[in-house]
């Protein structure tokens, strides 16, 4: 018996693109793939799958967890190294939690803190990591715009206006930047497209851009932050 990623990826509680990443990185390949370009999974590799959370939810790196499960690595030596991090990691989060508490007071006297005490505890290489993960996933420009997006702040100091070719030349950019004037945020233009509108209204759908569900398919959420839901 076989299941397609879509019905392990809801079982499992993981997105099809992890599924996918693992078989990218050789840590759990599908048992086949199918003329659909579905992966398909058997027992072996759901075992193999369920050995690969289990280490994970215990913070095992990845190429950690593949030596474990390739044999060329001891597990009891990776679990020790592992729980060493942990001791490490729980210092931190000790340090972290003494600064919120400081926050906590300094806010309820009215005090100040200075940047010392104020960034205590923060990992300055998971911040770069979390930074380097939106440049490989979006690029370094749209990784910028996730960046700012994310902080709630940069509404409060930017008006962003998307403007087309069809927009272009009919007033409203240059209204977007008088209100940004008039309100003391800074106007930033950024080029778009209606591209995949066109597309969408001429037909002949190209299927790395678009969600075709021939007839005799249905709609089914692929758990994955990429396609949303896939017609299967």
């Amino acid at each position: 018996m076989s299941w397609s990623i879509v019905e392990v990826a809801r079982h499992a509680g993981v997105s099809s693109r992890t599924l996918r990443h693992y078989d990218d990185v050789g840590l759990v390949p599908p048992a086949y793939v199918g003329s659909n370009g579905y992966r398909y999974y058997e027992q072996e590799q759901l075992l193999r799958l369920q050995e690969v959370l289990l280490l994970r939810e215990l913070g095992v790196p990845l190429g950690a967890i593949r030596r474990v499960l390739d044999g060329t690595a001891d597990r009891v030596a990776v679990l020790r190294e592992h729980r060493v991090a942990l001791l490490a990691e729980r210092d931190r989060l000790d340090r972290l939690a003494a600064t919120v508490a400081r926050m906590v007071e300094m806010r309820e006297r009215g005090d100040h803190m200075g940047p010392e005490e104020l960034f205590e505890g923060f990992d300055a290489d998971r911040q770069r990591g979390y930074e380097a993960e939106l440049v490989e996933r979006y690029g370094e420009d749209n990784a910028a715009y996730v960046w700012d997006t994310l902080h709630p702040e940069v509404r409060e100091r930017e008006i962003r206006f998307i403007e087309t070719p069809e927009t272009a030349g009919l007033g409203y950019a240059d209204a977007m930047r008088e209100r940004a004037a008039a309100e003391g945020k800074e106007f930033i233009l950024i080029p778009g497209s209606t591209r995949l509108l066109r597309a969408l209204v001429a037909g002949g759908w190209d299927e790395s851009e678009f969600l075709v569900v021939p007839p005799g398919r249905r709609i089914e959420p692929a758990w994955d932050h990429d396609r949303v839901m896939d017609a299967v």
